[in-house]
Parts: structure tokens; C-alpha cells; sequence
């Protein structure tokens, strides 16, 4: 921090002595001026042309009075009706008995307004003298209330200014049209030397004047010693509550723009503050704090970058300020630009704090990042409310990149609902959001791999559960099941039945060697079945299992024919053995697959009991029962249709 700036026991003597000449200095409020004296020279007014007559009823005058508007020390301001235009003027001349320099200070004030015509400076209409040889000005008739007033009571400020209900951006924009006329006056060699809120006027349809030009100096010497120079200034002239510490000191030969410049920062303080830059018991105290110019410590509701500019304009060291007021005022300019971007973050910003608080209404019991995931849906309201927090944010950006709470809002923002979309178990929302952030925290990244990984591993748990239905989805292929046991319930009920027809005609005789050869042809064919349907009937595994059981229950009516045969077993036992075996496979199957196999099984035993009591009629009874119950799980598998199987 830079060691502040004290003024000397020279300087501190020099102030005393100005004290002391109550003449020079009107004190009282922060608005009063130390006049200072004035650099009179030996002006002549004979040279002057000589207005008409005024103040009387005559035709001929060319100005009317009509009232006294305002008074001061020196001068006296009236209402007069120029009759040859028909309008309003008003007309300054020097108040009777007034000093010497008090017509000096009129026509210097004409000459510098007079060569300042700008939007902003009260126009200058004619310079000469009255009837008594006195010097009059006429100038542009302005009605309106001074901005010192507007600032006290906003009540007064003209409605021009009072559309918008920031009511300091209605005053930056009436200083930055203060700006444009001391620029303009810069660029004709003058300072103002006096720029304070009670020296603007403001119109009632938003006209805005620099006035008293009372303490104006010249940058340029023409030669003709009509106007004050600056380099001539010895003395303190000025507002103590807005001084430049230039001023304080009396050094007119570092007066420049610049010291205009610390002067409408010393207004845009006030602005801000709503109190004057320098401030002290007296009006020693305040030049002191004129001379130090500290750095002010703005509050927290002061913006940042306004701040800076005050603090960059009253800088003490005059290379430090803004070089012009242009620049003063393009630095306005761009906080006003910035205020939106401000403003629209501002918002935000209570959007963020009411999507917070939806949050966690909503989780109620949920701690924040415990990265669990609740069995309710969100409300649409939540959603809708980070979309305008979040777009409020990025346009505050878009209008100004450099937007510190802007850019920390928008984080804000997706880190809240991308902890939201965690806890909820979103992952590819969660991903989204932390993907858009420009930094995301290790927390949330590790939080996102977390859930990443629990939600790979339910995935494959579902696809493990996904492949376990589809592989005992006895819906599957039922229908090509259904085609197969009709095919084999032919097989099984034809064969014998065959057999039986060319026994009886004594064209075969029944013995193990028929038997096996029947058994043969009928395993033979229903292989050729299960080949030519295979696509059909293995498209999961209890399918799959079916059949391979179907092949097994043969293998095992084989094994039972053999060992008979060994035996030496008779042939229609050992059929009505088989039909016994392949009803309790049956049953077997209808327990552990399809309980719609129990009918079926009933067929097989049928077939056993009927051989059994009718041993001569074993191959008619074994090949109906064997189409009875296979044709019954055909039956029974009709109306099965194809399910989904996983990945479908």
C-alpha cells in the first residue's frame, strides 16, 4: 500500500493565511466555493456594442424585463422578453455597487461560455452593454432544478431520468452528459475548476447544463488577456468537498484536464456514497483530505468496477487518473453496459439461492452429497428454474465476459444441480452438467465415477437378470415346440400303430428285434425333426433343455429295452415299463419347467395300466397313449408366443 500523502508545515501555513481573509471563502456546506482572487486586468467595456433599451414599455426595446430570477454577490439574473424573436431570455448584469471585478468576472464568464457551444452549456446570445453602460449577457433561458436539489430529493428529478428505478443509473447518465461538456470545453483549452452537482442544471425534459463557468481558466494564452490562464493561479479557488489536490495546493502550473477529471470523480463519489469525497470539521480538515487524496475502501454494495474508477480519477498523482474526461466517461459508459450483465446476475443469483432451497426441500431427509438416489420424480418447476438461473448467468457473461459474479454464479449453479442429478442417480445429467464446468471439483468427479461404477454394476446385474428370463422364458419358441411334439406325437402314436397293422398281418412277428427296429426308425425320424427345426427350437436354454431331455428320456427308453432284452423280459412288459418311465419324466418336467405337462403325463400312465391289463393289445394301447400325451404338450404349448430376449 502506497505511504499516503501529507502536506507540509509550508503548505498547512499557506492554508491558514487564506482563512484569515474571509472575503475569499463562503463557508458552510460541503457545496461551498473558496472564490480565491481574481486575475483582473484592465478590461474595457467602451468596445462593446450597446444593446436596445430594456426595462421600460417601449416598442422599440429589444429585451423586457419582466422579473429578477436570481441574485448573488456580484450579479443579478432577470427574465426578459426579447421582442423581435419573441421569446424568453435571460439577461446577467452586475449588481449596482459591486466591486471593480465584477464586470471583469461577467465578460470573462461571456467570453468562455460564448466560445463553448455545446449541448450541454447554457447558449450565450449577446454581449453588450445596458442603458447605463454596464455589461449585460443574454443568454438561453433555462428552467429546471439544480442536480444538487434531484440528489436530495429524487422526487424532483425530472421524469426523463426517473424511468428506470435505478436511480444511480439515472445519475451516471446525467454525469456522463456532464462528462461531454467539459471534454468539449477541454478541447478548447478550458477547465472548469468548479464541477460539483449544484453547478448542473437539470431540465424538465431532460436537458442537462455545466453552469457557472465563474472559475474557469484558460489552458492556452491567445495574447489578448481576455481570459484567466491557469499557470497564473497562486491561490486555493474551489469546492473543498471535490477539490484536486492540485488546487488545494494552489499550483496552477499542474492544472490540466486531468484536474477536471478528479473532480467528476470526486461527483461519481458522491454518487455512490451519497457523501461528499472530502470531509472534515473544518475547512482546513477537508483541504488536508483534498491534498492526501487516500484511496477510498468502497462498501460491499458499491460495484467493484465503479469503485475502481473513482478511485483511478482522484488518484493524488495526476499521471495515474484517466487522461481525459472522454476516457472518464467511456469508463461510465462501460459500467452502464456492465450494470445489465450485473443486473441479470443479480437475479440469478436469487434464482440460485430459491433452486437451492427447492433442492432441499425435496430431498427433505437426503443429506447434501450423500450420493443417494430417492424413488420419486422431480418437479418440472426445479428443472425450469435452473434453465433460467443458468441462462441468466450466461447472458450477464455474454454482455460482459469479466463478470467475476457471473462466472462464479454460473459454477455455482451447475455444481448444485449436478450434485442434484448425483444424488438422483442421473448419471448422463451429472456428466453434462460437470462437463460443462470450466473447473469441477475432485468431489463431484469422484462422486460421478461412484456412481458410474454402481451403475455399471446394476446394469449388468439387470443384464444378467435380462439373459436368466430369457433363458427360462418358456414363452420363447413355444409355438415351434408345439409343431415339434405334434410331429413326434405322430411318430410315437404312428409307429406302433404301423407295427400293429403288419404284425396282425403276420408281415412282421413282435419281438425286441421289431422292437428295436420300431425304436430306431421313430429316434431317427424325430432327430430329422429337431435338425430341420433347430433354429426354432434352441433360441435359449430352456428350450434347449427341453429337447436335450426329450433326447434323454429316448436314451433312457433305450437303455430300459436293452437291459430287458438281457433280461429276457417280455417285450409288452418292458412297453408298459417305458410308458411308466416316460410318465414320471413327464412329471418331473411339469414340476421343475411347465406345470401345463401334468395332463400328459396322465396319458403315459394310461398307456401303462392299459398294457398291463390288456397285454394283447400293448402296440395299439402304447401308440395312442403316446399320441394322447404328446399331443397334449403340443396342446398345451399352442398359444405360447415369442418373448423378447435381452437386447431386444
Amino acid at each position: 500500500m502506497k505511504t499516503p500523502v501529507q502536506p507540509d508545515e509550508n503548505l498547512i501555513a499557506f492554508w491558514k493565511t487564506l482563512a484569515l481573509d474571509s472575503q475569499t471563502m463562503r463557508v458552510g456546506a460541503s457545496s461551498d466555493t473558496i472564490e480565491g482572487p481574481r486575475l483582473h486586468h484592465n478590461l474595457t467595456v467602451s468596445k462593446l456594442p450597446r444593446l436596445a433599451a430594456f426595462g421600460d414599455l417601449s416598442e422599440l426595446a429589444e429585451y423586457r424585463v419582466t422579473r429578477t430570477i436570481g441574485e448573488g454577490g456580484m450579479g443579478i439574473v432577470r427574465l426578459a422578453e426579447q421582442t423581435s424573436l419573441y421569446r424568453d431570455v435571460a439577461i446577467k448584469t452586475v449588481r449596482v455597487g459591486a466591486n471593480e471585478g465584477a464586470a471583469d468576472d461577467l465578460l470573462r464568464e461571456a467570453w468562455i461560455a460564448g466560445r463553448l457551444e455545446h449541448p450541454n452549456i447554457i447558449p450565450i446570445h449577446a454581449l453588450g452593454l445596458d442603458e447605463i453602460g454596464a455589461p449585460m449577457l443574454v443568454m438561453k433561458k433555462v428552467e429546471g432544478v439544480s442536480w444538487a436539489e434531484a440528489l436530495n430529493k429524487p422526487e424532483l428529478l425530472p421524469a426523463k431520468f426517473r424511468v428506470s428505478e435505478d436511480l444511480l443509473e439515472a445519475h451516471l447518465d446525467i454525469l456522463i452528459q456532464v462528462c461531454n461538456a467539459v471534454h468539449f470545453a477541454h478541447s478548447k483549452g478550458i477547465i472548469h475548476r468548479d464541477l460539483k452537482p449544484d453547478n448542473v442544471m437539470l431540465g424538465a425534459f431532460g436537458e442537462v447544463y455545466l453552469l457557472d463557468w465563474g472559475l474557469a481558466a484558460s489552458l492556452i494564452d491567445d495574447g489578448k488577456g481576455r481570459l484567466p490562464l491557469a499557470k497564473d493561479v497562486k491561490d486555493v479557488a474551489g469546492t473543498p468537498a471535490y477539490i484536486a489536490p492540485e488546487m488545494s495546493a494552489g499550483h496552477g502550473e499542474q492544472l490540466d484536464e486531468r484536474t477536471d477529471v478528479y473532480l467528476l470523480g470526486a461527483v461519481l463519489h458522491e454518487l455512490v456514497t451519497g457523501t461528499p469525497r472530502h470531509q472534515g470539521a473544518s475547512v482546513m480538515a477537508m483541504l488536508i483530505n483534498a491534498f492526501r487524496s487516500d484511496p477510498v475502501a468502497y462498501d460491499e454494495d458499491v460495484p467493484r468496477d465503479l469503485a475502481a474508477i473513482c478511485n483511478r480519477a482522484t488518484s493524488h498523482n495526476r499521471e495515474d487518473r484517466f487522461a481525459s474526461a472522454e476516457d472518464f466517461r467511456l469508463a461510465l459508459v462501460e459500467h452502464l453496459r456492465n450494470r445489465v450483465s450485473r443486473k441479470l446476475s443479480d437475479e440469478s443469483a436469487r434464482r440460485l439461492n430459491a433452486l437451492r432451497a427447492q433442492i432441499a426441500d425435496f430431498f427433505v431427509d437426503c443429506g447434501p452429497g450423500d450420493g443417494v438416489a430417492i424413488e420419486q420424480e422431480a418437479p418440472g418447476s426445479l428443472y425450469e428454474l435452473f434453465t433460467e438461473c443458468r441462462f441468466g448467468f450466461d447472458q450477464a457473461l455474454n454482455i460482459w465476459p469479466g463478470n467475476e459474479d457471473a462466472r462464479i454464479g454460473r459454477q455455482a449453479a451447475l455444481e448444485v444441480m449436478a450434485d442434484f442429478e448425483l444424488r438422483m442417480g442421473d448419471e448422463k445429467a451429472a456428466t453434462l452438467l460437470i462437463d460443462a464446468l470450466s473447473a469441477p471439483s475432485s468431489a463431484l468427479l469422484e462422486r460421478l465415477a461412484m456412481l458410474r461404477e454402481a451403475l455399471g454394476a446394476k446394469e449388468r446385474a439387470l443384464d444378467e437378470l435380462k439373459r436368466i428370463s430369457h433363458d427360462v422364458d418358456l414363452g420363447l419358441g413355444g409355438k415351434d415346440r408345439s409343431v415339434m411334439m405334434m410331429c413326434l406325437a405322430l411318430l410315437f402314436g404312428g409307429a406302433p400303430m404301423i407295427n400293429s397293422v403288419l404284425v396282425r398281418n403276420a408281415l412282421s412277428e413282435f419281438s425286441f428285434q421289431n422292437y428295436f427296429v420300431q425304436f430306431a426308425a421313430i429316434l431317427t425320424l424325430s432327430t430329422l425333426v429337431v435338425i430341420v427345426m433347430r433354429k426354432k427350437l434352441f433360441k435359449n436354454a430352456i428350450n434347449t433343455r427341453i429337447v436335450t431331455s426329450l433326447f434323454v428320456i429316448l436314451a433312457g427308453i433305450l437303455i430300459m429295452r436293452l437291459v430287458g432284452f438281457a433280461l429276457g423280459l417280455d417285450v409288452g412288459g418292458c412297453t408298459a415299463l417305458e410308458n411308466g418311465l416316460l410318465a414320471f419324466s413327464i412329471m418331473m418336467l411339469a414340476n421343475l419347467v411347465d406345470h401345463r405337462l401334468w395332463p400328459a403325463a396322465g396319458g403315459f400312465l394310461l398307456g401303462t395300466f392299459g398294457i398291463a391289463l390288456f397285454p394283447e393289445l400293448v402296440l395299439e394301447i402304447d401308440g395312442a397313449s403316446n399320441f394322447i400325451a404328446l399331443a397334449l404338450i403340443a396342446w398345451a404349448w399352442r398359444g405360447d408366443s415369442a418373448a423378447p430376449g435381452p437386447g431386444a
